[in-house]
């Protein structure tokens, strides 16, 4: 355990800029000069009743800070483990430092939320412009207790950043987990919408085996092991996207989640592939277009139609407000886009997009919404026809 002198040697021998504040208050209000005004260089400048913050984004540092209770439940499942974590006595742990090693001046604060009546933030990774009260008194005379304060482990942008997302992801699934009983449909739900928005299967196993583990349902994780049958639900990954159906409009309709949920759902599932960097339509305009590489054309899966780049352009320009890029120069910066080398047709497969060897192609088939009834009494059928013709090798060949 760290005595008091240890961390902050600790936090000056690991080149965090630290400055003091008023005691007993957590917002900082002065000027980021006046701040720096009050940076601590030496062991002897700390005073007692003072506050003191981290400003986080210098020396590459990053604070990850868990708002909610279920992402202090869950960080250990996601987040890499460091050596500096501390929050109030009543949160214990809320807050990690990490040396992001990669960290540029755009990296400022990225705010994790979802609609909630009592705390829609539910975790912060900051950085540059911000900063983390890391020692002192809170107004409710909490204090700052540090579990750890030794070296903060490195790591990417990039890496940690993922983590924190599907730690948000997850939090949210475990936030919204239906009452005892109603388990099996919501993780078939969950997982789809997992695989619906790009959610890599291994990702999906990680959110899923978490959200499981801390269900508190023997039905879902019980003697240290996660339901099979719940694990099972995986398997739509094995389907094609075309065909899924159920997903997260389900949990509107199921489960009675509001429209504004399950926008910051589709949010935080963007950022755990790296999509929300992208406009929000290019999510659903990259399942509509395929280019065609011996047409040299467009096709519109929508309409079924060939078109130019420019027809394209003109058509869902409307729904991409920044007037820098066209349509289709998203289109092609996105990771889903699909380049097509030609038609097939594959009655076998209702995947839209097959493999003919190497090559990508679009299937064709579509399988027929009219399908036979096989408890069908069809005899009076074949009477008709054996009477109209009689002579079987016409009558086969009228009938097929």
């Amino acid at each position: 355990m760290n005595t008091d002198l240890d961390i902050k040697k600790s936090l000056l021998s690991n080149g965090l800029t630290v400055f003091y504040s008023d005691f007993g208050k957590k917002g900082v209000t002065e000027t980021w000069d006046a701040r720096r005004k009050k940076q601590v260089a030496n062991i002897d400048q700390f005073k007692d009743f003072q506050n003191y913050n981290i400003i986080t984004g210098e020396n590459n540092y990053v604070d990850i800070d868990l708002d909610r209770p279920e992402t202090r439940k869950l960080a250990d499942e996601f987040l890499a483990p460091t050596q500096m974590e501390f929050g109030r006595e009543s949160t214990k742990r809320s807050h990690r430092i990490y040396k992001v090693i990669d960290l540029e001046k755009k990296h400022t604060r990225t705010v994790f939320d979802f609609v909630d009546p009592t705390k829609s933030t539910y975790v912060e990774l900051r950085a540059h412009k911000h900063y983390t009260m890391c020692y002192g008194q809170y107004e409710n005379g909490e204090k700052v207790v540090w579990s750890t304060c030794n070296t903060p482990t490195e790591i990417t942008y990039d890496v940690l950043f993922k983590q924190t997302s599907m730690l948000a992801v997850a939090s949210v699934f475990l936030k919204k987990l239906p009452s005892a009983g109603k388990h099996d449909q919501y993780v078939r739900y969950i997982v789809n919408a997992m695989y619906h928005h790009s959610v890599v299967k291994e990702d999906a196993e990680k959110i899923l085996l978490a959200v499981l583990k801390y269900s508190n349902c023997d039905s879902c994780y019980k003697d240290g092991e996660p339901s099979t049958d719940k694990l099972a639900k995986l398997a739509t990954y094995d389907k094609d996207k075309s065909q899924l159906r159920a997903g997260v409009n389900y949990l509107k309709t199921e489960y009675g989640w509001s429209d504004e949920e399950i926008t910051d759902l589709k949010k935080l599932l963007y950022k755990v592939t790296g999509r929300h960097m992208l406009p929000e339509f290019t999510h659903d305009f990259v399942t509509r277009i395929a280019y065609m590489m011996k047409q040299q054309k467009y096709y519109d899966l929508e309409d079924k139609e060939m078109y130019t780049g420019e027809a394209i352009d003109v058509k869902y320009a409307k729904h991409f407000k920044n007037g820098k890029y066209t349509p289709l120069k998203f289109w092609k910066q996105h990771p889903e886009a699909k380049v097509c080398v030609d038609f097939t047709y594959k009655p076998d497969s209702e995947k839209r997009f097959v493999h003919v060897g190497k090559k990508l192609m679009i299937n064709i088939f579509e399988k027929n919404d009219l399908q036979p009834n096989t408890k069908a009494d069809t005899d009076p059928w074949d009477d008709l026809w054996e009477h109209v013709v009689p002579h079987e090798e016409y009558r086969n060949h009228l009938l097929d």
